[in-house]
């Protein structure tokens, strides 16, 4: 199986890794990427097991990469602002029911 041969080859750190690096289309066998774990490997290619030329593990395209943020930074105020505050006084509701209240 590729899965085993991965882990064998030491191309993976674990069985479990090497089944979520083929999975994933990192794992190539000659010049064909094979997704499949359970592919048997016949002994003359166990050889040409190797990353996929684009894979970003082998030097391809990097995946996801970390962006920096520039929230932190504050900008050079321009306008100056005055907010005032307007008082509102609100008369309280009688909450009796009766007519003479």
């Amino acid at each position: 199986r590729l899965q085993t041969k991965v882990y064998k080859n030491q191309i993976a750190k674990s069985i479990h890794h090497a089944r979520v690096l083929i999975r994933q289309r990192h794992i190539r066998v000659g010049r064909q990427i094979v997704n499949v774990p359970s592919f048997m490997v016949r002994v003359n290619s166990e050889k040409q097991i190797d990353f996929a030329i684009n894979s970003s593990l082998a030097g391809g395209r990097p995946g996801r990469t970390k962006t920096v943020s520039y929230t932190h930074l504050t900008l050079p105020t321009i306008y100056s602002v005055q907010i005032s505050v307007v008082a509102v006084s609100l008369k309280k509701k009688n909450s009796c029911r009766c007519m003479s209240c």
